[in-house]
């Protein structure tokens, strides 16, 4: 399959992402629990980035709208510096940049409560 040129978006899987940096691709990776170390490596990450712990690089935005009802929060943080994946035993081939988005979502005129929608991707 020709897949040069493409982007690929995959669960996370090393021999996988070899394949497609060989054939002359790019990939996003959704980190999930089948890579244990490193959800661990980068809940620790954005553990630090949300404390102001973090001592490399990064990138933070935050959008909130209100429309439909509702008030939705967006916050964006973006890092090129992964380098200490790696000082965690991450050896990810052609990655490049780490992303979580995080989103809230709360009823105008509600009590916020448990069920606020909350990904971290």
């Amino acid at each position: 399959m020709n897949i040069n040129g493409s982007v690929i978006t995959i669960d996370a899987k090393h021999t996988i992402t070899e394949k497609i940096i060989e054939r002359g691709a790019d990939y996003v990776l959704g980190v999930k629990d089948n890579q244990p170390g490193l959800v661990q490596a980068v809940a620790m990450w954005f553990s630090a980035a949300d404390t102001g712990t973090m001592d490399r690089p990064f990138w933070d935005n935050i959008q909130v709208e209100k429309d439909h009802g509702r008030i939705e929060t967006r916050r964006c943080v973006v890092t090129n510096n992964i380098d200490w994946l790696k000082e965690q035993n991450q050896h990810w081939c052609g990655l490049q940049s780490l992303i979580m988005i995080e989103s809230t979502s709360e009823i105008i005129g509600r009590k916020p409560c448990s069920g606020i929608n909350l990904e971290r991707t």
